[in-house]
């Protein structure tokens, strides 16, 4: 057999991929996938607890036909796969031209090959149609669930930033759940990298066009012999700089988020050693408990045993002169 004929032969064995159905938007390619480590554990919690939350489809309407991309669940999907389950929707099955005809046959199956009833309290596909922005979807669904660092989380800000720069960032925080805050320190980073363009205004949530607020440098005199510091060149730029003043906010906003991520941690970690300084007082007490039990069952008599004679007791009597001398006078 020829090597040619033995690749077809080999391709054609291999079992078909969700990749090779359904096509993944850009917007999802924004997260890392999962380490094969922690996908082989979402895969036995899928195996014993279902799965737990639907992947996103997007779904359009070109003319009379609908077409599909996946917004978010590639890890999912290729964990139910990991775990020998099969996603694929048959060629025919039952509702399918009603299920065409809504835009929810993506080529998938709609619990995903997750068949057991004991999983089924919710479908396995949510579709999405008529998104503004699929970008702001997508990191609003991941960027509270994912565990990210504070150079991801602002990475993913200034992208989103840097395809509507005119959005104002109280509008952008409010799509995607975020504090204005920390969209600013984003956008302000963002400027002085080049990855966002400034604009004159920005178009806030009610819809109306304001000029940004105009970003102001504090200059603060301690004493007069540090006085020149106020003003004192720093990196090589001067305190009106706004390039500096932007990338000295966004380092600032950087280290608070980064004083909130460790006070959770010590928090953490205090609770577990509360924890354990219970469990410790738990065996000492059941300890002294034990040995107070042993104590106590060796000093007891049974009934009906008076114990051992005290041996004072068991003394004799030591003869005295005076009994003799009595035994004398008596006749």
């Amino acid at each position: 057999m020829s090597h040619r004929r033995k690749r077809v032969n080999a391709a054609a064995a291999r079992k078909p991929s969700w990749r090779d159905i359904l096509p993944i938007h850009p917007a999802a390619e924004l997260f890392p996938l999962m380490t094969p480590a922690e996908l082989r554990e979402l895969s036995e919690d899928i195996k014993t607890n279902g799965l737990q939350t639907p992947i996103m489809v997007m779904a359009e309407k070109c003319g009379d036909e609908w077409t599909y991309q996946l917004l978010d669940g590639r890890n999912r999907l290729d964990a139910i796969e990991l775990a020998g389950f099969d996603p694929i929707s048959p060629p025919r099955y039952k509702g399918k031209t009603e299920f065409r005809r809504e835009g929810r046959d993506c080529g998938l199956k709609l619990f995903l090959g997750v068949s057991d009833t004991t999983y089924r309290t919710y479908v396995g596909i949510k579709f999405e149609s008529g998104l503004d922005d699929p970008y702001a979807y997508v990191i609003s669904a991941n960027i509270h669930r994912r565990h990210l660092n504070v150079e991801q989380r602002q990475h993913l800000l200034i992208t989103l930033i840097a395809r509507a720069p005119e959005k104002s960032d109280r509008q952008l925080g409010k799509q995607i759940g975020v504090d204005h805050r920390t969209v600013a320190s984003a956008r302000a980073k963002g400027e002085t990298t080049g990855e966002i363009s400034p604009v004159e205004k920005r178009v806030g949530k009610d819809g109306k066009a304001r000029k940004p607020p105009a970003q102001k440098v504090k200059q603060t005199v301690t004493s007069a012999p540090i006085a020149h510091l106020a003003t004192a060149p720093i990196n090589g730029a001067g305190a009106d700089s706004a390039s500096e003043f932007a990338r000295l906010q966004a380092r600032n906003a950087e280290l608070e988020i980064r004083v909130k991520e460790l006070e959770a941690e010590n928090a953490a970690l205090r609770a577990q050693l509360e924890a354990a300084q219970k469990v410790t007082v738990v065996a000492s007490s059941e300890s002294a408990a034990a040995a107070s039990s042993e104590i106590t069952s060796a000093n007891t008599v049974a009934a009906g045993d008076p114990g051992p004679f005290p041996a004072i007791l068991l003394r004799k009597p030591k003869a005295t002169g005076a009994s003799d001398s009595m035994k004398e006078v008596m006749p």
